[in-house]
Parts: structure tokens; sequence; C-alpha cells
């Protein structure tokens, strides 16, 4: 067994996972629909009550933000004109929960399986995630792709696996199709990644070939 598998061998690393997400989901959506819309949510109000056509549309034109978010929200929080504060909202809170879950995996990828529950429990209680859970906007979404893709970098750093590496690329995509500072994440990891290969060249295993021998 892997030394970092010890701490909480068995299920209690899942079943401390899972109430660390259940939490993590009541302390979004509690009072969700309390506050009115400030004037950004009143964006996603107008993008979500368009029909699907007309929301393609107007997200292609629209200079401040990438499309994706606005298709989830309207995927997530029902459909009708007359969508209320805490529907508007329910999609970033879905959002907060795949924070959370990638925050568990990416603290289990720097310090096992109790920096995994640390870092999910962090997720789940920090004020700004919460700020972002709660609000009908791109962030907490954003920040999901974000946690997720630097758990499968760290991952990529101690074993080479294809599925982890499309599933990166994916997250990378999908997250720039988010909000448009998502690329200063991405610059941060090649940075990193750059800078770790220079130190050392077997930074990610299985990706590099030796040369042949002349």
């Amino acid at each position: 067994m892997d030394n970092r598998d010890a701490p909480l061998a068995g299920r209690g690393f899942l079943l401390l996972s899972l109430v660390i997400l259940a939490a993590g989901l009541a302390l979004a959506v509690y009072r969700l629909g309390e506050d009115s819309l400030w004037l950004d949510e009143s964006y996603t109000w107008w993008f979500t009550r368009l029909d699907w056509g007309d929301l393609l549309r107007a997200a292609r034109i629209d200079a401040v933000n990438p499309p994706l978010y606005y298709l989830f929200a309207k995927a997530t929080a029902g459909q009708g004109r007359l969508l209320s504060e805490a529907a508007l909202r329910f999609p970033s809170a879905l959002a907060q929960v795949a924070g959370i879950a990638a925050a568990i995996f990416l603290g289990y990828q720097l310090a096992g399986q109790v920096g995994g529950v640390a870092a999910g429990a962090l997720w789940a209680v920090h004020p700004l995630a919460l700020w972002a859970a709660r609000d009908a906007r791109p962030y907490a979404l954003a920040a999901a792709f974000a946690a997720g893709v630097a758990g499968a970098f760290f991952y990529l750093r101690r074993s080479s696996s294809m599925r982890a590496s499309v599933l990166a690329g994916a997250g990378l995509a999908l997250g720039l199709l988010t909000h448009y500072f998502f690329f200063v994440f991405v610059a941060a990891l090649v940075l990193l990644a750059a800078a770790n290969l220079r130190q050392s060249p077997s930074f990610f295993p299985g990706h590099m070939k030796p040369l042949p021998r002349q």
C-alpha cells in the first residue's frame, strides 16, 4: 500500500470526501436566493432567458465573457423567463461541488489523503469560494476547472497517463471558454512546467524518450 494511503486507510478517505462534498453543497445553497441580483448577474439572467440559438448568437458577439458559462447556466438553472435568484445561482453552487472534488484530488496529489481532506474542507468553507458559489457568474466554474487541471498536472509529475493528459487538455480548453483570465493560470502552469523541465528533464515520467546512441 502506498504510504500516502496509511493515515486514512480503508473507506475513511472516501467517507470524509463525501461528507465534505455534502457539507460544501449545503453551505453553497444556504439562503442562495436571499439577495437580489446585482448588475453582473443580470447579464446571466438575460442570456439564460434566450433560446439556445439566440444564446449562441449573442455569446458569439459578446466581447466580455466566453460562452461556456452561459451554456452551463442555461442547462442547469432550469427553464422559463422568470427564473428566481436561487435558480440562477444554482449552477455556481454545482460548480462549487465540482471545485471541492477537484481540490480534494489536488490535495491528494500534493500531500496524500490528509492533504486531500484538508484541501477539500478549505475549499468548502473559504469565504471567497463561497462567494463565487453564490454568484450567478462564471467564477466558481472557472475555479473548478483550474483546480482539476492543477491536480492533473501534479498527477502527471508522478506517472505517465494518456487519459490524464487528455483530461488536462480538455480542462484547459474548457477553462479558457469559461473566463478570459484563465489564460493567466495557463501561463503559470507553462512557466512551472518549463522551470521543472529545465531542472529535471524527467519531470513528466514516460513523456521523454532517450536519444538513440550514435
